[in-house]
């Protein structure tokens, strides 16, 4: 026994030594490891920027990678310029020396006017796009805040390219206006917003108090709960207008807009607008394209419609319109007989109320109409039905959408498949003859429950953000095409 515990205490201590080498070797290796590592990470350092001096995008021009920038800028204008500034001591140069990728101006609550300064400075002398936007809930400025930000850019008013001032209170903006009191050769475009809370409240500053009494250059103009003079001399440049939400408009009517050159119209939740005049021409705008109409009067929808001469109008868009002051159609058949909208290709209506007599009416002076589209709310049986007699008639006046090529029905609140397959079935003539042969229609989503209300149209879904009017064409004609006769799925 005793030789045993001998022999097993020579054991350990001979592992005791070996342990002992194995962790002087483990030290050993593992700050070689680190030198390694250490050596490693300047190599691969020295290697990416070794790298980056033949990477493609070195060698392009300043003038191309600065107009690359450029694009970046559109997609988030107040941040992406001081990203591309800190990626490369050439692209920061490059940066620098692009002064219109720092020419758009936001202030919000908690910037600082110092960072605005910086950008100021950088942009030069290229034109300034400035923008206020109080938030989402609320507005934490007081009327001093807001003298002091108008102050701050005043001075750089003869540079404005482009105005918007969004603020939780009417009173803030009115101050903001009158302190807009410089004259600004190159501003061409301008949007004033309150918030819903103060509809019904007329904000209003005469023009020749506002921007030096002119806008030369002015295009674009969007009114939200505010209401400036809309002047023909205020107008006479102005090729998009979208009013919204005004509950009264003292003196403006269509003979006023019709002195500008407008091409893109949105009139959304408007009170007293135009006249009750319903002669005909009542206005001409020769140069209106796109059309938006939303929740309005039936009353000014078929006025716009019927007593407005639109020539050139290719996409009309009607949205929620209501029921009140219903238009007297026994006083306008002269006027529907006469008049005609020639150029109009497409027509979306989103959620309407017309009665089938009433849009009977206003197809019949669509005979250029290519694309027609429903969402959430498709016409009576009645209309389809006549549409679908029309198609025999004699003479193309009294055909209804004789070049009617596509028909689109989204989330309807009924099943219309009976009456439209008989329509499209109507028109399935040889090609090359009028009508032109409708080749099906599309139905897209199914029928929603009773219970569950339509859901209108985000704002999104109405305009882009470059102020144009977003019309969805009526038809995706290979769909239609390959849809033909549309099943319908409870």
């Amino acid at each position: 026994m005793e030789d045993y515990r001998s022999s097993t205490r020579a054991e350990i201590a001979r592992m005791d030594d070996e342990l002992g080498d194995i962790d002087r070797r483990r030290e050993e290796l593992l700050a070689e490891l680190r030198i390694l590592d250490s050596r490693r990470d300047s190599v691969a350092k020295l290697r990416f920027a070794s790298a980056a001096t033949i990477a493609p995008i070195g060698f392009l021009p300043s003038e191309l990678l600065g107009h690359i920038f450029m694009c970046g800028t559109q997609q988030d204008p107040q941040s992406f310029p001081h990203l591309v500034s800190q990626v490369s001591r050439m692209w920061r140069e490059v940066a620098l020396h692009t002064p219109a990728l720092w020419s758009y101006i936001e202030l919000y609550d908690d910037y600082t006017y110092e960072r605005a300064q910086i950008r100021m400075e950088r942009s030069r002398a290229t034109p300034l796009d400035i923008s206020y936007n109080y938030g989402t809930y609320t507005d934490h400025m007081t009327p001093f805040d807001v003298v002091e930000m108008m102050d701050f850019l005043i001075p750089f008013s003869p540079r404005w390219r482009s105005l918007s001032l969004r603020f939780a209170s009417a009173a803030n903006l009115q101050i903001a206006l009158l302190k807009c009191y410089q004259h600004t050769p190159i501003l061409e475009k301008l949007y004033l917003e309150t918030p819903e809370i103060d509809a019904g409240f007329l904000l209003e500053v005469h023009p020749a108090d506002f921007l030096g009494g002119t806008i030369p250059a002015i295009r674009s103009l969007t009114f939200r709960n505010v209401y400036l003079g809309c002047t023909p001399a205020l107008l006479s440049h102005v090729t998009y207008l979208h009013l919204s939400d005004i509950f009264k408009l003292p003196g403006l009517t269509w003979s006023v807009l019709a002195s500008a050159p407008l091409r893109h119209l949105v009139l959304d939740e408007l009170g007293e607008f135009g006249s009750e005049d319903i002669t005909f021409p009542l206005a001409t705008l020769p140069s209106l394209q796109k059309l938006i109409l939303s929740h309005v009067s039936e009353f000014i929808a078929l006025q716009a419609l019927f007593c407005i001469d639109m020539p050139s109008l290719s996409h009309l868009t009607i949205i929620s319109i209501n029921g009140h002051r219903a238009f007297p159609w026994s006083s306008s058949r002269n006027v529907e007989l006469s008049r005609r909208l020639p150029s109009l290709r497409h027509l979306a209506v989103r959620f309407g109320t017309f009665s089938h007599i009433t849009f009977e009416h206003i197809l019949r002076i669509m005979p250029a109409l290519v694309g027609l589209e429903f969402e959430g709310w498709v016409p009576d049986d009645a209309l389809f039905y006549t549409m679908t007699m029309s198609s025999s008639a004699y003479s193309l006046e009294d055909m209804i959408c004789p070049r009617l090529q596509g028909l689109t029905i989204i989330r309807p609140q009924r099943d219309p498949s009976h009456a439209v397959d008989l329509f499209v079935r109507s028109r399935s003539g040889p090609k090359g003859k009028l009508p032109l042969p409708l080749p099906g229609w599309a139905l897209v989503g199914n029928k929603r429950p009773a219970t569950e209300p339509p859901q209108p149209p985000s704002e999104s879904d109405i305009y882009d953000d470059d102020e144009s009017c977003v019309v969805t064409d009526a038809v995706d004609t290979d769909l239609a095409s390959s849809v033909g006769s549309a099943s319908w799925t409870r």
